[in-house]
């Protein structure tokens, strides 16, 4: 099969910014800052390839037989305001609103020709309120924030390319909260929990690539149930695609990342410069791909470490994954399909040194 990418990707950035951190009455904090970038970039995609994006139902895929070249200049405005107020009671509220360039490359920072002809910096914001507090004698932290966070300045009508660039074009909500307390002065504890939900926005359509088994293949097996053939493998030696419409509503959620995400770190000093240190996560099950044909299940993963110090010098030794929780991450990205996955690292130890200078 001929090559399907064989392309070259130059480009250059120059920007500025500038932040003010200003306090007024002695308890109100202003920070403001604004950055302009300007971008130039070019890409090649050589000819002899074969552009499987292309072509028709009758002839799939067209080869190219001359370099494709594009290249654009492009400008980004960012800027950030974010105002908090000291409560007497020590609690500090406090409201932020962002506007942030993004390049709109790919894996490997390649640009696609189509994003260059339409400009190559798009823009996300940034809404978050919360609260932060310091109590007990700064004893007890704590923190809670809730936030929307989305591409800006695309719509259904934008080129695919631009709306499946790395930054794909989403909204995210959600919260998060940390509690970290010294209960001793030889004691430390942190919670930690996340929920969130990422939704496309538009809700595009996009070619989304299937095993033999998604479309309906079965196993072949033999008189006692034992598989001598696989389903997957009546498409082994290839790749085959099913192009989702734009706008089903059961689709509409991005799929790859746990809506909820929990965590948990103790730690224990010893006076002889030993310490003890269990952390965990709990990560909610999520499906893999965007069409939900493989669903990842939960997981606890949790850690125990063993560390010394003595002067200038430290040792750690810890252990990952205590419990040899058997877990999986999906892919980034939406069109590689639900079975890619990455199989997370089981059971293992690790032996630290450090020294001070």
């Amino acid at each position: 099969m001929p090559w399907s990418s064989d392309y070259s990707t130059e480009s250059w950035e120059l920007g500025a910014g500038a932040m003010f951190d200003i306090t007024l009455h002695g308890s109100t904090n202003v920070v403001v800052g604004a950055r302009v970038d300007h971008s130039h970039a070019t890409n090649v995609d050589y000819a002899g390839t074969l552009d499987l994006a292309a072509g028709t139902a009758a002839a799939p895929a067209v080869f190219r037989s001359a370099d494709a070249r594009a290249s654009g200049r492009d400008d980004g405005f960012s800027w950030s305001v974010s105002l908090m107020h000291r409560l007497p009671s020590g609690l500090r509220p406090y409201v932020t609103i962002a506007q942030e360039s993004l390049a709109l490359d790919e894996n490997n920072n390649k640009y696609d020709n189509r994003v260059l002809e339409a400009g190559h910096i798009g823009r996300a914001q940034l809404l978050e309120a919360g609260v932060k507090a310091a109590l007990l004698d700064e004893r007890l932290f704590l923190s809670a924030a809730i936030y929307d966070q989305a591409r800006t300045g695309v719509s259904e009508d934008d080129d695919s390319a631009v709306l499946d660039a790395h930054v794909s074009a989403t909204t995210t909500r959600g919260l998060e909260a940390e509690l970290k307390w010294e209960a001793a002065e030889n004691l430390l504890l942190s919670v930690y929990g996340l929920a969130q939900e990422t939704r496309f926005t538009p809700n595009v359509g996009a070619s989304i690539m299937v095993d033999a088994r998604a479309l309906g293949f079965k196993d072949v097996v033999d008189a006692s149930g034992n598989v001598v053939y696989p389903a997957e493998a009546f498409l082994y030696g290839g790749r085959a695609f099913v192009v989702l419409p734009p706008g089903v509503t059961e689709y509409a959620e991005k799929q790859g990342n746990p809506e909820v995400q929990l965590g948990v770190v103790a730690q224990y000093q010893l006076g002889n410069g030993l310490g003890f240190t269990l952390s965990g996560n709990y990560f909610s099950s999520v499906y893999a791909g965007r069409l939900r044909l493989v669903e990842l299940p939960e997981a606890y993963v949790f850690n125990v470490g063993l560390h010394w110090e003595l002067r200038r010098w430290q040792l750690k030794y810890d252990i990952l994954n205590v419990f040899d929780e058997r877990y999986f991450r999906a892919r980034t990205g939406d069109t590689l399909g639900d079975q890619l996955v990455s199989a997370m690292p089981g059971r293992r130890w690790q032996i630290t040194l450090r020294t001070r200078f």
